[in-house]
């Protein structure tokens, strides 16, 4: 996803009777990307300080991998959001999970 001009972006409304059409799309696109397992639960991202604890080199670059799939997806569902409810829900969780404020 480097070159934002080619995201192909799945719009949410923030209506409730739009979520179910535009999570089943949303999940299938991750699928065919780079972080479906992470939307399916096949995999988890680790937090920096587990990560920073693995001395296997092959394990660390492969947690990273994932935890830079996970980015691309939160980037797209942070992109995806048309309303300033579900952005903030959005930014509330990011704000948990990566202690990111802007």
């Amino acid at each position: 996803m480097s070159d934002l001009k080619s995201v192909k972006i799945i719009y949410w409304s923030g209506k409730e009777e739009d979520r179910s059409m535009w999570s089943t799309k949303y999940k299938m696109r991750g699928i065919a990307g780079r972080y479906g397992d992470i939307l399916t639960g096949d995999k988890k991202e680790k937090t920096k300080d587990e990560i920073d604890a693995i001395t296997d080199i092959d394990l660390k670059k492969n947690e990273l991998e994932i935890k830079k799939s996970a980015r691309e997806g939160y980037m797209g569902l942070v992109m995806s959001m048309q309303d300033v409810k579900s952005f903030i829900i959005a930014k509330e969780y990011e704000n948990k999970l990566y202690s990111v404020t802007c």
